[in-house]
């Protein structure tokens, strides 16, 4: 674990410098050091859920879709309540990047109902809408998330999503977006 924070301590360097390509690298290595203690020394059944997340993002950070849905769905039975629905969204996200849609979006819907009032929830449910082509139902769930969260911070990302997705309507339709 000590490699894993002296890791961590020149990511953030690296980070502060601009250089992205180095971050990802280190955060895979991080997570793989982290994996092999993990397995090296079990934490308690309370714990291993968290864990697994937290190195499951670290990977998803890193773009290794495969190792960061493994190790999601194995987080996914040891949580419940909203760590469970978390745990589901960035399951999904991993399985958008490794082009599975159709079993990202199942994903982001079980996460959706799970946590309805999680704007990054929500979110990640519109894309996954997006991605699988159900354009009228992403734009129906971008819409609400704008009215829901008009003003705050997530709000300038949601718009520019909305935007995008009217976009790609208007020109798929050959007129403006309705």
């Amino acid at each position: 674990l000590r490699t894993a924070r002296l890791l961590a301590e020149s990511s953030e360097k690296r980070k502060a410098q601009g250089d992205a390509d180095a971050v990802a690298k280190e955060l895979s290595w991080i997570a793989d050091i982290l994996v092999y203690q993990l397995a090296q020394a079990p934490p308690p059944q309370e714990t291993r859920g968290r864990l697994l997340v937290a190195v499951g993002r670290a990977y998803l950070a890193a773009a290794r879709w495969d190792a960061a849905e493994r190790l999601l769905r194995d987080a996914i039975p040891l949580l419940s309540g909203a760590e469970r629905g978390a745990a589901l969204a960035h399951c999904s996200e991993a399985l958008a990047a490794m082009r599975k849609p159709a079993k990202a979006l199942e994903t982001a819907e079980e996460a959706a109902r799970m946590l309805p009032a999680n704007a990054a929830v929500r979110l990640n449910y519109a894309r996954r809408l997006r991605d699988a082509g159900r354009v009228a139902e992403a734009r129906f769930e971008y819409r609400a998330l704008m009215e829901q969260h008009r003003g705050d911070r997530q709000a300038a990302v949601i718009r520019a999503e909305l935007d995008a997705l009217e976009r790609e309507i208007a020109a798929a339709t050959g007129g403006p977006p309705s």
